[in-house]
């Protein structure tokens, strides 16, 4: 039996094809479960030429610092660091479910005789690496070497043992969909636990079009063995909506038996504390809407959503003595949301995307101002006796988390 069909897809079908399931799957997502499972699946990586024992250090309480189950937080799912540092990782990360992997094999390049590269495998292993990330030789594949290629991903595994190999395609230098299928193909006849889209070291790294590449290959090969490969894209996913994407391809794709971090990984370590914040973030929105003890009445006839929250509002900051006014007035590229002005009592303006319930501010760069701020916030809408409140729960400003409320004049 085949293992994998011809493939058919062109770069311009797969690419319409993820806009159709984007714009049908969007809208629909629990973003608080979304996020979630991300940041559950995260690598909290550094991989710099000027690590020290005290990068690895603070990396590893960094990893140990997000799980808050009071929140419903999770951590994440492991660390990812040079040989020299798995041992010191693995002492850190004692008993707390939160693994080590190391990148080996001659890391980024690839470029080294067999033999070395299986040497510095096994002294991570031997160090206690629970995951190993390995990066195949582009060059002997443009090459056209697919033999010589799979066969080294063949003895590495070999050395690795139990320990789960990720086998990296550095899909930005493939050049192509065709090549990145047979990377795929190649990285999983010849035992890859994992394909990972890229060493986070070039650009493009991983995007939307590669992945769909390879889960499909993945897929394919689960149809026909039964056996499931694990799925990692890794590199230039700094925002969490550009995560979000990619779980919605994950579920279209591969399914819920792929939702969880054995068989997904997404290596994107600046997104973690975005990610953090953002969970944090709505669930100060859920206890604020609780505390306001009502939603919504509905007694006004507004035909958008947005319209009631469209005014000036008086706000009050938790712990500041003077108040100030804000205004939320439409945006007309979106129905959805709305522009505030002096946000933060900041003078500059942001976007928030509104529910008749809630207001959310995305993490983004406050407009207007000369200096860079970076904000975000999460919001209630109440009303009683006909008088609109927003409890706020706000980030931003030297890290700070700030409670508000904003009543409309």
């Amino acid at each position: 039996m085949e293992l994998f069909d011809t493939y058919q897809h062109t770069s311009e079908s797969i690419t319409e094809k993820i806009s159709e399931i984007l714009a049908t799957e969007r809208p629909k997502v629990d973003r608080k479960e979304a996020l979630r499972f991300i940041l559950s699946s995260i690598d909290l990586t550094t991989l710099n030429g000027n690590d020290t024992e005290t990068t690895v250090r603070n990396l590893c309480e960094k990893a140990l610092s997000f799980e808050d189950k009071a929140k419903g937080i999770p951590s994440v799912a492991a660390v990812c660091v040079y040989p020299p540092f798995v041992r010191q990782a693995k002492q850190m990360l004692s008993e707390s479910g939160i693994g080590v992997a190391s990148v080996a094999g001659c890391f980024p390049s690839g470029q080294s005789p067999l033999n070395v590269k299986l040497l510095e495998v096994g002294y991570v292993v031997a160090e206690g690496a629970d995951e190993v990330d390995m990066v195949i030789s582009r060059g002997k594949f443009l090459e056209g070497k697919y033999k010589e290629v799979g066969e080294e991903v063949a003895a590495i595994k070999q050395v690795c043992g139990r320990t789960h190999l990720k086998v990296i395609l550095e899909t930005g230098e493939l050049n192509s969909i065709a090549n990145i299928r047979k990377a795929s193909e190649i990285a999983i006849r010849a035992g890859g636990d994992f394909i990972k889209t890229s060493t986070g070291k070039i650009t493009p790294a991983a995007t939307l079009e590669t992945a769909w590449v390879m889960m499909e290959t993945i897929a394919e090969y689960y149809r026909k063995t039964n056996i499931q490969i694990g799925f990692k894209p890794a590199g230039g996913i700094a925002e969490p909506d550009d995560a979000i994407d990619y779980y919605i391809l994950l579920r279209h794709i591969l399914g819920k038996r792929w939702m969880n971090k054995d068989l997904f990984r997404i290596g994107a370590s600046r997104l973690a504390d975005k990610i953090f914040r953002t969970l944090k973030l709505l669930f100060f929105g859920v206890l604020l809407s609780l505390l306001a003890g009502c939603t919504p009445e509905g007694d006004d006839d507004f035909s958008l959503p947005r319209d009631k929250y469209i005014g000036s509002w008086f706000c009050q900051d938790d712990g500041g003595a003077v108040g100030y006014y804000a205004t939320i007035s439409s945006d007309p590229s979106n129905s959805t949301q709305v522009l505030i002005k002096n946000y933060f009592d900041y003078r500059g303006t942001v976007y928030a995307i509104v529910t008749d319930a809630t207001i959310t501010v995305p993490n983004q760069k406050m407009q207007g101002i000369s200096n860079t701020v970076w904000c975000e916030g999460n919001g209630a809408l109440s009303t009683k006796n006909g008088k609109y409140t927003i409890h706020w729960a706000l980030y931003g400003l030297g890290n700070e988390d700030i409670t508000s409320i904003y009543t409309k004049q």
